[in-house]
């Protein structure tokens, strides 16, 4: 069925290559086993594949189980440190940005609301910088 297809490409898809292929082989026997005892005398439903299918879980959750380990873009051991460097830069970017626009507004005659705008844009672009 094209259900089960699409849910073995969604598992393999987030596992190493050298892997997929055998899983995707285990994973179809799995769900073939599954269909078959759900209804042995007649062809299995789309029905009887979406529960198989909501039975195992979604495909990131059993694609970890596979993989045997989680994947992190900042692992758990470094998180804490993140977010206080993250305040750090954070903080430094406002406070730079403030004395500029306060050294801005009396070396220039430009009006306030110009300057504030200014400021503005200039402290989204510095954060987004600084946060990636």
């Amino acid at each position: 069925m094209e259900l089960v297809d699409r849910y073995i490409h969604a598992v393999t898809a987030r596992l190493p290559e050298t892997q997929r292929e055998d899983i995707k082989r285990e994973l179809l026997s799995v769900i073939e086993d599954m269909l078959e005892e759900r209804s042995p005398e007649s062809p299995p439903t789309v029905e009887d594949a979406e529960s198989v299918l909501l039975e195992l879980g979604h495909p990131s959750e059993l694609a970890a189980k596979y993989r045997g380990y989680e994947r992190y873009l900042i692992g758990p051991a470094l998180i804490d440190a993140y977010w206080t460097t993250l305040k750090i830069v954070t903080a430094a970017i406002v406070f730079s940005l403030a004395a500029a626009l306060a050294i801005d507004s009396f070396r220039t005659d430009a009006g306030m609301l110009d300057s504030a705008l200014s400021f503005l844009a200039s402290l989204v672009s510095s954060v987004a910088q600084g946060f990636l």
